[in-house]
């Protein structure tokens, strides 16, 4: 793709420079909307529109921003509403943008995690090495910090954030 649309749920983990390749977050179809985000994923829908509108001087209105505004409306102000309501966002509702922020936001740097698109190196030791010696799968690694989140740590983030542990990692955002 010659340019990717901006979006708070984008398809592609942006690189750290222009000169490394995007990676896309989940399988696309042809003619899928190719999307990166402008702001880390854990920022909360206000903040986040208001830093949209200000820095880059557009309304941001992505299902993502509809399922959230919605759920703040229905909370009375709040930090977004209970996981399941759906929306009419395309069936994007606000347990999926949950679920979507906890695997593909960084829970040290706010990063994007993203599928790794070629092997580690052998030998530097670290999370790499012990999931493949585990057998476990590696599906996110950060753009910004290079830190790694497997696939039993994506389940535990969740579990932690079904019973309310998962704490404010996250939650406040960049204001």
């Amino acid at each position: 793709a010659a340019a990717a649309d901006g979006a708070v749920a984008p398809s592609l983990r942006a690189p750290a420079s222009l000169a490394t390749e995007y990676v896309t977050l989940q399988g696309l179809a042809a003619g899928d909307e190719v999307s990166i985000s402008y702001v880390p994923l854990d920022v909360m829908v206000a903040p986040r529109r208001a830093r949209l509108r200000d820095e880059y001087g557009f309304e941001c209105v992505c299902e993502r921003c509809a399922v959230e505004l919605e759920g703040d409306e229905g909370d009375e102000g709040g930090e977004g509403g209970e996981g399941g309501e759906e929306s009419g966002g395309g069936g994007v509702d606000l347990a999926y943008v949950n679920i979507f922020v906890l695997k593909y936001c960084c829970g040290v740097c706010s990063g994007t995690l993203a599928p790794r698109t070629r092997p580690p190196p052998a030998g530097e030791g670290g999370a790499a090495d012990e999931a493949g010696a585990a057998g476990e799968t590696t599906p996110g690694v950060c753009n910004r910090c290079g830190g790694e989140q497997s696939e039993e740590e994506f389940v535990a983030r969740v579990q932690r954030a079904m019973e309310g542990e998962e704490g404010e990692e996250g939650e406040e955002g960049e204001e």
